[in-house]
């Protein structure tokens, strides 16, 4: 990919609300977004709750080219939209907890 990408996916999942930015290399603002809390359990719906939001990030900032289907994913995901991932998300408190959410979305490849 010749474009350069957003420094940062920043997501807030709480329990109320959930919100999502990305963030240029110069530090602007490049889309931020707000949409329903976290489920109760860590899980798929977790996933799906914050990929919803990247998807509506993407098209807010105009980088819905650079967010292509990863090759070999069973579904078409956002892609790679960031070179690092923030997230600090409500009801995942435990050691465990946070290597699963870690796993589930280095899954995602939604960064680098």
């Amino acid at each position: 990919m010749s474009e350069v990408l957003p420094a940062a996916l920043a997501i807030d999942g709480g329990n109320s609300k959930t919100d999502v930015a990305l963030v240029a290399q110069d530090g602007t603002l490049l889309a931020l977004v707000r949409g329903p809390g976290m489920p109760v359990r860590l899980g798929p719906q977790t996933v799906g709750v914050i990929e919803e939001l990247i998807r509506s990030a993407v098209r807010l900032a105009g980088l819905e080219q650079a967010g292509s289907q990863r090759a070999g994913s069973q579904r078409a995901g956002p892609g790679t939209v960031a070179a690092h991932l923030v997230a600090c998300v409500a009801n995942v408190d435990l050691p465990a907890e946070e290597r699963e959410l870690e796993r589930m979305l280095s899954e995602q490849a939604w960064t680098g």
